[in-house]
């Protein structure tokens, strides 16, 4: 009921199928043109139309069909599906712009050529605009040397914790399950270590768990969870909760230093022992856990 109501309503608003069937059309009028050339006559241009003409129905696609989240709208998918359509668009475009220049049937004319040459221009410089912009505003204050490393800006602000970081990936074969404090969104700080070695968590970023997963009911009772056992001070209740939950592996970083209190830390001590310390950061492999995954 609900996707028909959505696709009357384009069809009343008849804007988007009308702008899709003129990209249609606009696809079937050039193949149609090259069918009447040498059959060995520009070999790229089918391709070059398939990339535009897979990314138009993506483009258009979501305006009738979208993956419906806790938002309620359809923001995420057009955000996933646009994506391709721009990097399907970008190649398909450069080809174009070959193809209209190299043709002397469609520009024959000096003052053709210029005028295609200043709206090829123009439209470069009115995209590349918002790249620079961009990246003006997102680097402004930062006094790190551009890179494309993701891990640069830790290895500078938390060494300790890239170094735990490269302990797991280096000595923890299997998937055993890591404890880390749970991760606020777009916090790039946070969840970083379950996420940089692939090691499943308790618990991400608890926004985007509960997004993806469509409800909470399983992830609403792991937040407190994580806290009491990083807060507690009783061996016995950590050690049930940490099987609750299969924990091998307890990580006590930057994060967990800060949030934490230092009794509550201490007793990981007594239900596990070091694998890995250095600095701020400290890993702890927990005693007597059936069922895990050792250490390779």
């Amino acid at each position: 009921i609900h996707i028909a109501q959505a696709v009357a309503e384009k069809l009343v608003h008849f804007g988007v199928p009308l702008l899709l069937g003129v990209a249609m059309s606009a696809i079937g009028i050039i193949w149609r043109a090259r069918d009447r050339r040498a059959p060995d006559d520009e070999p790229a241009l089918p391709f070059a139309l398939l990339l535009f003409g897979v990314g138009a129905l993506l483009a258009f696609a979501v305006e009738y069909v979208f993956l419906l989240d806790q938002f309620g709208t359809r923001m995420n998918t057009v955000f996933k599906l646009y994506y391709q359509a721009w990097a399907l668009w970008g190649v398909a475009s450069a080809y174009a712009v070959f193809y209209l220049w190299s043709s002397s049937e469609r520009l024959v004319a000096t003052a053709g050529r210029v005028a295609f040459a200043s709206v090829v221009t123009v439209s470069i410089l009115g995209g590349i605009v918002y790249p620079i912009l961009a990246t003006q505003s997102g680097t402004v204050g930062r006094p790190d040397q551009p890179t494309l490393d993701a891990r640069a800006p830790t290895a500078q602000f938390a060494p300790d914790e890239v170094a735990a970081i490269d302990w797991l990936n280096a000595s923890v074969a299997g998937a055993p399950v890591l404890l880390e404090s749970e991760g606020a969104s777009y916090r790039s700080e946070t969840s970083r270590v379950s996420a940089w070695t692939g090691l499943p968590g308790v618990l991400g970023w608890v926004n985007h768990e509960g997004q993806w997963r469509g409800r909470y009911d399983d992830i609403s009772p792991r937040q407190p969870d994580i806290d009491r056992i990083y807060q507690s001070t009783d061996p016995v209740s950590t050690l049930d909760l940490l099987r609750k939950y299969n924990v091998e592996y307890v990580y006590v970083g930057p994060n967990e230093l800060a949030k934490y209190p230092p009794e509550g830390l201490a007793k990981f001590s007594t239900i596990a022992h070091v694998v890995f310390q250095q600095g701020q950061a400290t890993i702890y492999r927990v005693r007597q856990s059936a069922g895990l995954t050792s250490i390779e």
